[in-house]
């Protein structure tokens, strides 16, 4: 593509998505700017230095079923591309169980009454379906019909509260995508079977940049550099002009509060919330679809990086914790993901909890969270209040989608909008309100890519927008 018959390309967010997205149309000769209103690229999986430690915002393993999507990844990285076996623990019950379980563990860990509590639960949910079928709406009835009351209640339903909410109304599609174990049937077959070896459920590899996740991210933003594209960092844009079903203008401003505009674009990509996205129509986007990316509801979410005078703290990479009794979801070890990042004598985990933005917990002082994860952390075993050298927290919002029951609906009508303008596409997990990881952002990415470099359909992108609903969590 010669200079002067350059496509202009806008990508607005320089996340996985659009930092992908980018670097593709800028190989196929696209004219590209990035706008991110951070000052680093990356969102939610940069890394960042900390004295003498590199820290990602949560652990970022990153491993895919998708085909091809393994293989450029560990081209992308070359050298620094490090192959981690991966061990993870659940502690239930007061114990610690591998994961996923094994056979043995199950039997010995777990108290007689128990195991015939939950056979009991299951054979009744077995019994009420075969003969009363009932519908699988939300994420409590999928997990009941599965495992039964007792079952559910063990396993899913504290974890969901911790995470997503209330387990009554979210969508059995989450449930679907986050937790691909359907029944107790499922679940002791790869217990006894062996997990590990069904890829769909749980990776015996993840892989991992040598300096920290961001390194993946800093890569994709010289590519784009390579290319003649450009970065644009701390920009806020304030206007998207339409006309003729065509965008043909965005403003923004600069970090020095200047007004900028790019015009006469032929192709822009949003990654950013949905939210923010349609607010920025001019004219204005109809009232049904404004309401519906209101209606749309996420998680915040709080790290806790804890640092530790010892070599190792995790005999895993992170440790679930599906429990009420314990504030934080999941605990891991940087120095566990690569060895490169942390000094040899000290090591730091970051302990994650979910939340809503309001709620008291976010809200609370830095001091006071400190006091409530660590009595939590010395309670489960991870560690001796003695032993901790430094505490910080990271505090983000709008970090999970929350899948509600009815959602859809929502999405529906919002997609309905902005498919009104040929030139126009909204992707990754903010973009499409998709609950995805890494590699299904650089799938999102190319096949979006793909689809602009060879002038696609309209109706070829809604097929490709359905594949993006298949996409599964595998842990």
């Amino acid at each position: 593509m010669s200079k002067e018959l350059k496509r202009i390309a806008v990508i607005l967010g320089a996340g996985v998505t659009g930092l992908k997205t980018a670097a593709e149309l800028a190989k196929a000769g696209y004219d590209v700017t990035v706008i991110e209103k951070n000052d680093n690229v990356g969102g939610m999986s940069k890394s960042f230095k900390y004295k003498d430690y590199t820290l990602d915002y949560g652990p970022h393993k990153f491993y895919s079923q998708i085909k091809g999507i393994m293989p450029e990844y560990k081209e992308i990285l070359g050298k620094y591309c490090l192959k981690i076996e991966k061990t993870n623990s659940l502690y239930l019950l007061g114990k610690y169980f591998h994961f996923p379980p094994n056979p043995a563990q199950l039997l010995f860990g777990i108290s007689p009454l128990v195991l015939i509590k939950l056979g009991l639960s299951y054979n009744k949910a077995l019994i009420k379906s075969t003969i009363n079928p009932k519908e699988n709406r939300s994420y409590e009835d999928y997990f009941i019909n599965g495992f039964g009351r007792a079952g559910y209640e063990l396993l899913f339903k504290g974890l969901c509260e911790k995470v997503w909410g209330d387990p009554k109304e979210i969508s059995e599609e989450l449930a679907r995508r986050r937790i691909p174990v359907p029944s107790i049937k499922e679940f002791i077959r790869n217990a006894i079977t062996g997990a590990k070896e069904r890829p769909d459920v749980s990776a015996k590899y993840f892989y991992y940049p040598k300096q920290g996740f961001g390194m993946f991210t800093d890569i994709l933003h010289e590519t784009i550099k390579k290319y003649d594209g450009k970065i644009i960092l701390e920009a806020t844009p304030t206007e998207i002009v339409t006309k003729n079903n065509k965008i043909t203008k965005i403003s923004y401003k600069d970090k020095t509060g200047n007004k900028k505009e790019i015009k006469d674009i032929d192709i822009i990509i949003s990654t950013i919330h949905l939210e923010d996205f349609i607010s920025l129509f001019v004219p204005s986007a109809p009232k049904d679809a404004l309401e519906s990316t209101k209606k749309l509801k996420y998680r915040a979410l709080v790290l806790c990086y804890v640092f530790l005078n010892k070599k190792r703290a995790l005999k895993d990479n992170w440790y679930f914790y599906p429990e009420r009794d314990v504030c934080f979801n999941r605990v891991s070890e940087q120095k566990t993901f690569s060895p490169y990042t942390v000094s040899e004598d000290k090591t730091v985990i970051t302990v994650e909890i979910s939340c809503d933005e309001d709620s008291e917990l976010y809200k609370k002082e830095e001091k006071d969270i400190q006091n409530i994860v660590v009595e939590d952390l010395e309670k489960v075993d991870v560690l001796k209040k003695e032993d901790i050298i430094e505490f910080f927290t990271k505090k983000g919002t709008r970090i999970y989608p929350v899948y509600n029951i009815g959602f859809r609906d929502n999405i529906k009508k919002i997609l309905e909008f902005i498919h009104n303008f040929d030139n126009t596409y909204t992707i990754g997990r903010q973009g499409l309100f998709n609950y995805n990881n890494a590699d299904h952002c650089m799938d999102m990415a190319n096949l979006t890519a793909n689809h602009i470099i060879k002038n696609g359909t309209r109706e070829e992108w809604r097929k490709i927008i359905e594949i993006f609903d298949t996409y599964k969590i595998v842990d």
